[in-house]
């Protein structure tokens, strides 16, 4: 459960899944790869913004010597980039307006990932400032278009949660800080261990902030069966 093994076992299991991210909520590790692949767009212009439907929002980016690339968000599970010719309507609708009017032209020069949350924020420029546009990968999703101070010019879905609102006028608030399990050292993740009263699988998913998919492959490589207590794991396991 060495942190060089979750690097490792999250290039593993990412390929083998393949398509089947297409139709599941991102997980974190899926997240910070996004980050990788949009990075690749920094420098490119915001040409038009799109709203196919409710589930979906499309920025149409330029970028010289480039053909031109949509950076698709799904709302609630994925950010990819496409070059492939959709349809799109013919009337926009009024969130798709409102990152027209704040976007149109400004120039992409950077994304980030919000602690090890799924949350995506990506920068913008143009002559009357910056401007960024965070994109929740979580529960039902969300895209949220800041100006520089932070504050909110148009949410696409208003959401009231107990320790934040998100609505037009408020200063975004991030959802509460999760651990990030790159970071982990073995005290710590001796004390979570001890703490827990659930099975391997349960505190790895959940405790760990790995998710099922990389938590079942971790305790398979440990060669440790899922159904094994936590807190009873020796220091020879821990170590493994």
């Amino acid at each position: 459960m060495r942190n060089p093994e979750i690097y490792r076992l999250a290039d593993e299991v990412l390929p083998r899944r393949g398509h089947d991210t297409m139709r599941e909520q991102t997980s974190s590790f899926e997240v910070a790869r996004t980050v990788v692949e949009l990075s690749k767009m920094i420098g490119s212009r915001v040409r038009k913004a799109y709203q196919p439907h409710y589930e979906q929002v499309v920025l149409r980016m330029s970028k010289k010597g480039h053909a031109n690339t949509d950076l698709v968000i799904v709302r609630g599970k994925r950010v990819y980039n496409s070059t492939r010719d959709r349809p799109m309507p013919p009337n926009p609708s009024q969130f798709a307006m409102v990152l027209r009017k704040h976007l149109g032209n400004s120039r992409f020069i950077g994304v980030s990932q919000l602690g090890f949350d799924r949350v995506l924020s990506l920068e913008f420029e143009h002559g009357k400032g910056k401007m960024s546009l965070v994109i929740e990968l979580f529960r039902d999703g969300n895209v949220l278009l800041l100006d520089e101070s932070g504050t909110i010019i148009q949410p696409l879905t208003h959401a009231k949660y107990a320790s934040r609102v998100l609505k037009k006028g408020v200063p975004y608030i991030p959802p509460p800080e999760s651990l990030d399990p790159r970071k982990l050292d073995s005290k710590v993740l001796g004390e979570i261990l001890d703490e827990s009263e659930s099975d391997l699988i349960r505190t790895v998913a959940s405790r760990l902030n790995l998710g099922r998919v990389y938590g079942s492959a971790i305790c398979s490589k440990a060669g440790l069966s899922e159904d094994l207590s936590a807190s009873s794991l020796d220091t020879g396991h821990r170590e493994s």
